[in-house]
C-alpha cells in the first residue's frame, strides 16, 4: 500500500511497512505419508513458503542428518516444496515419530507421522543347518503403514 505525500515543491511515493513485506510463513499442502519402494521407506511431504524454507526432519525429537542410511531430499515447483526423508536398511531403531519443521523469516510450521514397527522373535528349529553351531536367534522385522507391509530377517 503506498501513501502520497505532497508538499509544494514536489511529491513522493512512501510504501508503508504492510507494503513492504512480502511472502509467506510455510504451509503444509501435503501432511506426511509413507511408502515402501524397493525396501527403503519414503516419509514425503509438500509444502508451500515464501521465501524457501529451512528444513529439518527430527526422529523422537532428535535431529535426523543425511546419511548412508538416511537420506534428504527438497524440491522445488510452481512454489511448492516436496521435502522426502528416504530410509534404507529398516530397523525396528526407525519407528517413532518423525517431525518435520520448516522454517522462514515469515513463520514455522510442524508436521507429525508414526512409523509403526513390530519385531517378532523367530526360534530356530534344532535341525536348522548352520555352519557356525552356536546359539542362533534371527529377528522377522514387519512395517505396517496406510496398508503396506515390509518384513525381513535380521
Amino acid at each position: 500500500m503506498a501513501n502520497l505525500i505532497c508538499s509544494d515543491l514536489c511529491c513522493v511515493w512512501c510504501f508503508g511497512l504492510a507494503g513492504a513485506a512480502k511472502g509467506s510463513p510455510p504451509s503444509f499442502v501435503q501432511k506426511p505419508a509413507i511408502r515402501q519402494v524397493e525396501g527403503n521407506i519414503i516419509i514425503e511431504c509438500k509444502l508451500s513458503s515464501d521465501p524457501a524454507p529451512q528444513i529439518t526432519w527430527l526422529l523422537n525429537n532428535t535431529v535426523v542428518q543425511s546419511s548412508d542410511r538416511y537420506k534428504l531430499s527438497q524440491t522445488q515447483a510452481n512454489g511448492v516444496y516436496v521435502l522426502a526423508l528416504q530410509i534404507s536398511n529398516v530397523g525396528v531403531q526407525d519407528g517413532g515419530e518423525y517431525k518435520v519443521l520448516a522454517k522462514n523469516a515469515r513463520g514455522e510450521a510442524t508436521a507429525t507421522i508414526n512409523l509403526n514397527l513390530e519385531g517378532k522373535i523367530v526360534l530356530l528349529p534344532k535341525s536348522f543347518p548352520l555352519h557356525n553351531p552356536v546359539p542362533t536367534v534371527l529377528l522377522l522385522c514387519t512395517t505396517y503403514q496406510n496398508g503396506l507391509r515390509f518384513s525381513y530377517l535380521k
